[in-house]
C-alpha cells in the first residue's frame, strides 16, 4: 500500500486553517504563499518521508520537521508504514510544540 499525507490531528488541521486564514487576509502581495509553501512541501514528503529533521525530546512514533523558508513555518510531522501524519505546523520564531 502506497503512503498517503494524512493531516490528522485536530491542533494541526486548526493551525493550518489559522495560518491560511491569516496570510490571506494580511498579506497583500503574497496571500497564497503559505498555500503554495504548504502544499509544496506535503509534495515532498509524499515523495521522500525521510526528508525532515528528526526532533529531539518527543515521545512515542519519531518525529520530523520540515522548514518553509518563505513563509517562515516548520511543518511537524511522523511517518509510519502506511501514513504520513501532520502533527503541527508552527511558526519558526515559537517555540517547539510540546507531547508529540
Amino acid at each position: 500500500m502506497a503512503r498517503q499525507i494524512c493531516i490528522t490531528v485536530p491542533r494541526a488541521l486548526r493551525q493550518v486553517a489559522r495560518i491560511r486564514a491569516w496570510w490571506q487576509k494580511n498579506r497583500e502581495k503574497a496571500p497564497l504563499a503559505f498555500d503554495e509553501d504548504f502544499d509544496e512541501a506535503v509534495d515532498l514528503l509524499y515523495a521522500h518521508p525521510e526528508v525532515g529533521v528528526v526532533v529531539h525530546g518527543t515521545r512515542g512514533v519519531r518525529t520530523r520537521r520540515i522548514y518553509l523558508p518563505r513563509v517562515r513555518y516548520y511543518i511537524y510531522y511522523q511517518v509510519t508504514p502506511n501514513a504520513i501524519f501532520i502533527v503541527a505546523v508552527i511558526q519558526a520564531s515559537r517555540r517547539p510544540p510540546r507531547g508529540l
